[in-house]
């Protein structure tokens, strides 16, 4: 794929740390400046553990209807060698990250996922309900900017079919913990 024109890259100096910090998760997650960056405060931001923790009903997902989002390192993977080193594991915004070796499919995920804490024990269980289908920003974005509509179109089509990621719902209750292994659950067979 070629992308027509060059960008060019200017280094500026941001003296303001805060305006930095913005700066900083604007590239590298993508985020709209106006409307999500600059809504947040410094208690959603956890340094230490690199983390964003957002206030329930201040997403684009407030009403529940696209639960949780699942995403896998193997996609970023793609992601990287396609649209390279801005695309990082987890600018996509999913709300749990698997590490994987191999393109996974919703058809590979139809039985659901199960997570596994060290001891063995199941600590969550999630139902795949559909793939994350990329949207225009995000596309956009990962090309560097501004791209002809056949360019976007075929973008779209690449990061569909799960590239971006699932949504699932949560069954029962549980929490996630970094370490704990995911496991792809067989479907129930209808016999």
């Amino acid at each position: 794929m070629e992308i027509k024109g060059k960008l060019r890259r200017k280094k500026v100096r941001i003296p303001d740390p805060d305006l930095q910090l913005a700066c900083l998760i604007a590239y590298r997650l993508g985020w709209r400046m106006q409307s999500e960056i600059l809504m947040l405060e410094r208690r959603h931001v956890d340094m230490e553990r690199s983390t964003l923790s957002l206030d329930p009903g201040s997403t684009k997902n407030d009403d529940g209807a696209h639960g949780v989002s699942i995403g896998f390192t193997s996609h970023y993977a793609l992601m990287r060698e396609r649209f390279g080193n801005r695309v990082t594991p987890g600018c996509a915004g999913e709300n749990v990250l698997v590490e994987t070796a191999g393109r996974i499919t919703l058809d590979a995920l139809a039985g659901g996922v199960a997570f596994v804490a060290g001891d063995g024990r199941e600590v969550a269980r999630l139902d795949v309900q559909q793939v994350a289908h990329p949207c225009r920003p995000f596309s956009g974005w990962a090309l560097g900017g501004t791209v002809e509509t056949d360019v976007l179109k075929e973008t779209l089509q690449f990061l569909d079919e799960g590239t971006r990621g699932f949504y699932c719902t949560g069954i029962g209750s549980g929490v996630i913990s970094v370490g704990d292994r995911a496991v792809l659950l067989e479907p129930l067979s209808s016999a």
